[in-house]
C-alpha cells in the first residue's frame, strides 16, 4: 500500500527513447550464401540490398522450401509419398503440427501456412501404387529434391529489426554522407512545399 501511496507523489521518469526505424531484413538461404562466398568472397550481409535478379532468386528459393516441405500435396509431400506410402500420412500430419507450433516461436508465417494447408485440405496426400517399386534414377531425384530442400530452408525468412535513428548512416545519390541535421532540413523543406500546394 506504501508503495501505491508514494506513487502518486513519485513518479520515477521514464528513460529518453531514441526513435527506431523498422527495417525488414530477409534471411540468407544457405545456397544463396554459399553463392556469395565463392563469387563475392564472402555471403551477403543481413543488411545488403538485393537486385532484381537476387530478389527473384531469394523468392525462388523461399518458395521451394516451402513446396518441397513433406505435406501432403506438396512437392515435399509427393517425394515423401513416393518413398514412404505406409508412413507418409502419419509423417505429413507430424511436420504440418511442428510447422504450426514452431510458427509461434520463430516465425509467424509458418504458422500461418500450416492453418492455410490445414484449412485446404492439403495434408493428405494422394493414393500412390507401391508397385512397381522406385527405380534408382527416381531414388536419385528425390534426393536431389532433398538436397533442394535444405539448400533453400530458412527457419526464419523475413524478420523487422528496429533500429535506431542516430545509428543510420544516409547517403545522397553520390555516396557522400548526410548529417541528421542535413536530412531533418531536407525533410522539413519537403514538408513546407507539401503545405505550401
Amino acid at each position: 500500500m506504501l508503495d501505491q501511496i508514494l506513487g502518486v507523489f513519485w513518479t520515477p521518469e521514464p528513460p529518453p527513447t531514441i526513435p527506431t526505424i523498422p527495417l525488414g531484413i530477409m534471411a540468407n538461404p544457405p545456397v544463396m550464401s554459399l553463392m556469395g562466398a565463392a563469387i563475392l568472397g564472402e555471403a551477403p550481409s543481413r543488411y545488403a540490398e538485393l537486385s532484381p535478379l537476387g530478389l527473384a532468386s531469394w523468392a525462388g528459393c523461399f518458395l521451394t522450401a516451402m513446396n518441397m516441405l513433406p505435406i501432403g500435396q506438396l512437392d515435399g509431400g509427393h517425394v515423401t509419398n513416393a518413398l514412404a506410402p505406409r508412413y507418409a500420412k502419419r509423417l505429413s500430419l507430424m511436420v504440418l503440427g511442428t510447422v504450426m507450433v514452431v510458427g509461434l516461436f520463430t516465425w509467424p508465417g509458418w504458422t500461418f501456412w500450416g492453418v492455410v494447408l490445414m484449412a485446404l485440405g492439403a495434408f493428405r496426400s494422394l493414393p500412390v501404387h507401391s508397385r512397381p517399386p522406385l527405380t534408382t534414377r527416381a531414388k536419385l531425384v528425390a534426393a536431389s529434391a532433398g538436397v533442394a530442400f535444405v539448400a533453400c530452408f530458412m527457419p526464419v525468412p523475413l524478420e523487422v529489426e528496429e533500429i535506431p535513428i542516430d545509428q543510420i548512416e544516409l547517403q545522397d545519390l553520390d555516396g557522400r554522407a548526410i548529417s541528421m541535421d542535413e536530412y531533418r532540413a531536407w525533410q522539413a523543406e519537403i514538408e513546407a512545399g507539401k503545405a505550401d500546394e
